[in-house]
C-alpha cells in the first residue's frame, strides 16, 4: 500500500492500493521549556483495517536564534504481520518555501514508485537561494541518495539566512538513512529505503509481527542569521544521539 502519495486526487477505482492514516489520540501536551506532543495514530487499509498504530513523541526547545524538534516515533503491527518494502517515498519529510529551494533552469520529470510524475518546469530563479551539505561531504543535487548523519539545506528569505536540517539517530533501523533531497523543495532523510536509491546499497525489508515494534528517531533543528557550520552539525548529532 501507498500511503506517501494518497489524496483525495486519487480516483475511487485505484483507492485499494493506497492507505491513509488517522489520528486517533493527543495523548499528552505539555508546555514550558521543553514542550512535549504524544499522539497516537492508526495506519488503515482502504477497507479500514489498522495496519499499524503509530505512537509519536515531539519534543520542542528553542533558542533566541534556533529551534529544535525531535520526533520519535513507534510504529507497532497492530493486527497481524506487516511488512513495509524498500522505497524511496519516505519517511520523515518536509516540503520548503521555493526561497530555500534550488536554483535550476533545467526541467525536469521525476517518478515515484508507483509511476506517478512530478513536472519540475523551468522557471527563473529569483529570489531560489538553497543549497544541501550533507555529512558525507556532498552539496547540492549530488546529496540525492547518499547516506548520511545529517543534512543541512541553507537559503535566504526576506533578507534571512536560514538553515534547517534533519538528523539521524545511531540506533535507527537502516542508519545511516538515505537522502531524499530534491533541489525542487523535497526534503526527507529515509532509514526503510537503500535499494530504491541506489541499486548496490543492500535492500531493506522491516517485517513486524502482530504486536511487533520498531523505533524511528530524529531531529529538525532550523536557525536564523547564522549558517549551520559542520562542526556544529557534528556536534548537534552527537548530543542527540546520546540523548535518546
Amino acid at each position: 500500500l501507498d500511503f506517501w502519495n494518497n489524496s483525495s486526487a486519487i480516483p475511487a477505482e485505484k483507492k485499494d492500493t493506497y492507505g491513509y492514516i488517522v489520528v486517533r489520540e493527543i495523548v499528552r501536551a505539555k508546555n514550558g521549556k521543553k514542550a512535549n506532543l504524544e499522539v497516537i495514530s492508526d495506519w488503515k487499509d482502504y477497507k479500514g483495517n489498522t495496519l499499524l498504530t503509530e505512537n509519536t513523541k515531539y519534543i520542542f526547545s528553542g533558542t533566541k536564534v534556533s529551534y529544535t524538534i525531535d520526533h520519535i516515533s513507534t510504529l507497532t503491527a497492530a493486527e497481524g504481520p506487516v511488512t513495509i518494502t524498500d522505497n524511496k517515498e519516505g519517511m520523515f519529510a518536509i516540503r520548503v518555501d521555493r526561497a530555500f529551494e534550488m536554483p535550476s533552469d533545467q526541467p525536469a520529470v521525476y517518478t515515484d514508485s508507483q509511476g506517478n510524475p512530478t513536472e519540475v518546469r523551468s522557471t527563473d530563479n529569483v529570489g531560489v537561494t538553497g543549497m544541501y551539505t550533507s555529512s558525507s561531504g556532498n552539496r547540492g543535487d549530488d546529496v540525492w541518495s547518499t547516506r548520511n548523519d545529517w543534512v543541512i539545506l541553507s537559503g535566504t528569505k526576506n533578507n534571512v539566512l536560514t538553515s534547517f536540517g534533519f538528523w539521524d539517530h545511531p540506533e535507527n533501523i537502516g542508519y545511516p538513512g538515505h537522502s531524499h533531497a530534491r533541489g525542487y523543495g523535497l526534503f526527507s532523510t529515509n532509514n526503510l529505503g537503500s535499494q530504491a536509491y541506489n541499486k548496490d546499497h543492500e535492500k531493506i525489508v522491516l517485517t513486524l509481527r502482530q504486536g511487533e515494534s520498531v523505533t524511528l528517531r530524529h531531529r529538525f533543528y532550523i536557525r536564523s542569521g547564522k549558517e549551520i557550520t559542520v562542526e556544529q552539525a557534528n556536534t548537534i548529532f552527537r548530543e542527540f544521539s546520546a540523548l535518546y
